[in-house]
């Protein structure tokens, strides 16, 4: 359905309908015959598609006023290219295209890989020989995922491509210089130089957050030492006798924790002037 919003400006209308009759047949079955991950393909040859997701200024109150019930669309093709649309049941930006961390796409390439690979590889001996028997693609799609190593996973974990300062320079605030600054490689406790690989016994100050003080004389080992702007110094540390360690040296959340210098005892005997 095609209807005018104003001269030149159309609002299109795609409505899809599965008319497949249901006879009460078990979840398997029915699922063959459903719209799991319907995707919707329109492509134009004499005009151009506006983009929901980053609309010209002028355009921006018509991209509003449009309603999507779940499906997404976005611009696909080369970057620039107005003539194709992609509507899918998961949003994504313009353009989209596997991330370079992503060791291949999975089904329809729209996948959170992380989440996928998991589930993939959480499945049962017997499950994961009928999908190798399914079809060569699911069965690609297993050997890869068995196959890949601790630091592909870290990969797939999440990046930032990007940081961008609002404004021009001349309206960059000056705090923003401070946060540029590094944070110092090593910090003196109690007269002991305590660095990253340190190990420390975790003293957690009186009215602490619940998780601190449930970790009250654990031993830990330093994995950073971070600063605010306004100097204030965080001691990121992994736990001694946490399986997980290894996870908390990289960084992970869930075993990393964070302390003040003043809720930290170093174990380490050597003093700055002997090391």
């Amino acid at each position: 359905e095609q209807l005018p919003a104003r001269d030149g400006l159309f609002r299109l209308t795609v409505l899809i309908t599965n008319t497949a009759a249901w006879d009460g047949e078990d979840r398997e079955t029915t699922l063959k015959q459903t719209f799991v991950s319907t995707h919707t393909a329109l492509e134009v040859s004499d005009g151009a598609f506006v983009s929901l997701t980053d609309p010209p200024a002028e355009l921006a109150a018509d991209a509003e006023a449009c309603v999507n019930i779940k499906t997404w669309p976005v611009l696909v093709g080369e970057e620039g290219d107005l003539r194709r649309l992609l509507s899918s049941p998961i949003i994504m930006c313009d353009y989209p295209e596997i991330a370079p961390e992503s060791g291949g796409d999975f089904y329809d390439a729209s996948e959170i890989d992380q989440l996928l690979t998991l589930n993939v590889l959480s499945l049962t001996d017997e499950e994961k020989a009928e999908m190798r028997a399914s079809d060569p693609r699911a069965r690609a799609i297993l050997e890869r995922s068995e196959a890949l190593t601790k630091d592909d996973f870290m990969r797939m974990h999440g990046v930032i491509r990007e940081f961008r300062m609002l404004g021009s320079e001349d309206e960059i605030n000056p705090l923003f210089s401070d946060l540029e600054r590094p944070a110092p490689s090593s910090i003196e406790i109690d007269g002991v130089e305590v660095r990253t690989g340190s190990r420390v016994l975790l003293r957690p100050r009186s009215g602490a957050d619940i998780m601190d003080l449930a970790l009250a004389g654990k031993i830990a080992v330093v994995q950073a030492i971070e600063q605010e702007y306004e100097e204030r110094l965080h001691i990121a540390v992994a736990l001694e006798d946490d399986p997980g360690m290894d996870l908390g040296m990289q960084g992970l959340p869930g075993h990393r924790f964070f302390f003040g210098v003043d809720e930290l005892e170093p174990l380490e005997a050597e003093s700055r002037e002997d090391a």
